[in-house]
């Protein structure tokens, strides 16, 4: 978890047993075969003064692949700050790059 200095919250859950199939891609356009996933990293973007969700991002893991927590928060944050301004999506990758040690 880290905070950024205009009150959001970014934090991550791993679920590496969950197992499922992704029915639609990224932009909600029906799958024909349904892709099966093992394992998935959300990232989660707060308002901290109210607790209000503000944006939400997921990496789904191949089943062929193995989980990687760190490759699974890079592509999470990237797909919950997506279409943000430039200058704000540096400043949660300046903020997640000071609190983690990979890179």
């Amino acid at each position: 978890m880290f905070k950024l200095d205009n009150g959001m919250k970014v934090y991550f859950k791993h679920l590496p047993e969950e197992w499922g199939y992704l029915t639609t891609d990224e932009e909600g356009v029906d799958r024909n075969p349904e892709t099966p996933y093992k394992g998935k990293t959300t990232c989660y973007i707060d308002d901290e003064l109210s607790g209000e969700a503000l944006r939400e991002g997921v990496a789904f893991c191949s089943i062929n692949d193995r989980f990687d927590k760190a490759r699974g928060r890079k592509l999470s944050l990237t797909r919950a700050i997506e279409g943000l301004d430039k200058d704000l999506r540096k400043e949660f990758w300046t903020a997640y790059l000071a609190v983690t040690s990979r890179r």
